[in-house]
């Protein structure tokens, strides 16, 4: 919030902190919105982003690494197979997430409706090693499991020197 009080700001210039009623006025409204925008109506969510947070920001992803190629799971809890969608182009990894909820109260004196729509981008880069031709991806109960193999010539056994 921006302060309306020019003298309670802080510039190297003579300043007065003395309480009077007009910053005991902005303190209070200050402190309103406050409480209003962290907290919000018991029944609505937190604002601004409280239907982001709580529907889709990004999927949470574990991405690891072993000699054959890489596995990626991502989290994404209530999505189904149909709103996923996952892309391979120029060593990129996209993943892409949407989800449209409707939820409905009626009663004889009101009806009670709210809509959501999520939707999430999520791109990770990968190496020139990996072999984009051979890569699948499933699904299970909000979790996306996608392995991609390394090209042949990157998988490449150690060899053992010889201390001399």
């Amino acid at each position: 919030m921006v302060n309306i009080l020019p003298w309670q700001r802080s510039n190297n210039l003579n300043i007065r902190k003395e309480r009077t009623p007009f910053s005991s006025l902005q303190g209070e409204i200050n402190r309103v919105f406050d409480d209003f925008f962290n907290n919000g109506f018991p029944d609505m969510p937190n604002f601004p982003s409280a239907l982001a947070k709580e529907h889709m920001l990004a999927p949470a992803v574990d991405i690891i690494e072993d000699d054959k190629g890489f596995k990626i799971e991502a989290e994404l809890p209530g999505l189904t197979q149909d709103d996923v969608d996952v892309t391979i182009t120029d060593s990129y990894l996209t993943i892409k997430g949407h989800k449209e909820d409707t939820k409905e109260t009626k009663s004889e004196n009101f009806v009670h409706r709210e809509r959501y729509s999520g939707a999430y981008q999520r791109t990770i880069a990968l190496p020139e090693t990996v072999n984009a031709d051979k890569a699948n991806a499933s699904f299970d109960k909000g979790l996306l499991r996608i392995e991609i193999p390394k090209k042949t010539e990157a998988v490449k056994q150690a060899k053992k020197l010889e201390i001399k």
